[in-house]
């Protein structure tokens, strides 16, 4: 194991050890409530009843694994997205395949309905646990932050824009900004939404979409355009009474990960943006 590894791993033991916990009560309730459920919460013959809870041990043990392949104790749940849902997905499914198989094999008698009951609720369950948090901390700022905020607008509706969006969002250090609406050059993407804001128009609608915002700050997230078209929306935006910011184009190319972090990166304009030489 490399010290980068051991580092990582001792950093977010108290997390990792929070989820083992958590998936142990997970799977306690979803094999408990499965099969009552099943049964309607009525007479639950007694050996579906002793089944459910006496081979807790070893379906723990395999929901474990499963859970440790798919890395699902150290992703980090803050910005996690459909891959990491996915995920779960695919974990509890494989988790709950080898569970029925190997009760079936050694004649442990249980309703197969019950490991359709149980898949769902596991899923339901981790889901809640992963990101529960990140939905309650969204809740917790949007109602602690009731501060005046400045509309913005954002300039580009691909991946740095998207990643801008959720920074603004949940980044307490960005609170004061509030995206109002979306500019893109894409004329299919009009009238679509992107992380539920609204792209109004393309860049011969900045003006007025600005104005009709009340936009106050204007966000240009296109790192991988070129000087020419960098220029030409610089010289839209310049007709609003709006401050321009822009993200630097050498965020063009970084993964989503390495993104984290991005709308600090965000930068007053420069004439090296746009111009086609040296400033």
């Amino acid at each position: 194991m490399t010290k980068r590894v051991k580092r990582i791993v001792r950093d977010r033991m108290p997390h990792i050890l929070l989820f083992v916990l958590i998936d142990m009560f997970a799977l306690l309730i979803s094999s408990m409530f499965s099969v009552w459920l099943r049964f309607d919460f009525g007479y639950v013959p007694e050996p579906y009843l002793i089944n459910s809870y006496q081979y807790f041990i070893i379906d723990f043990l395999i929901l474990l694994i499963i859970f440790l392949l798919f890395k699902l104790y150290t992703s980090v749940w803050r910005y996690a997205s459909v891959l990491e849902l996915l995920n779960i997905i695919s974990a509890c499914s494989l988790s709950e395949l080898i569970m029925a198989l190997y009760k079936i094999k050694f004649n442990i008698n249980m309703p197969r309905s019950y490991f359709i009951i149980q898949l769902f609720l596991l899923i339901a369950l981790t889901c809640i646990s992963r990101f529960g948090y990140r939905i309650f901390r969204a809740i917790i700022i949007r109602l602690k932050n009731t501060k005046k905020k400045t509309n913005t607008m954002l300039i580009g509706a691909g991946d740095a824009g998207r990643i801008i969006i959720d920074e603004v969002r949940m980044n307490k250090d960005s609170q004061d900004i509030r995206i109002s609406c979306v500019i893109d050059d894409n004329k299919s993407k009009v009238g679509s939404y992107i992380k539920g804001i609204k792209i109004c128009g393309t860049v011969n609608d900045i003006e007025k979409t600005a104005l009709e915002n009340d936009v106050k700050e204007i966000i240009i997230a296109i790192p991988s355009a070129s000087k020419e078209k960098i220029s030409k929306i610089v010289t839209e935006c310049q007709k609003t009474k709006a401050n321009i910011k822009i993200l630097p184009s050498i965020y063009s190319s970084l993964s989503g990960n390495v993104k984290t972090g991005i709308i600090n990166k965000v930068r007053p304009l420069s004439y090296e943006d746009f111009l086609g030489r040296d400033q």
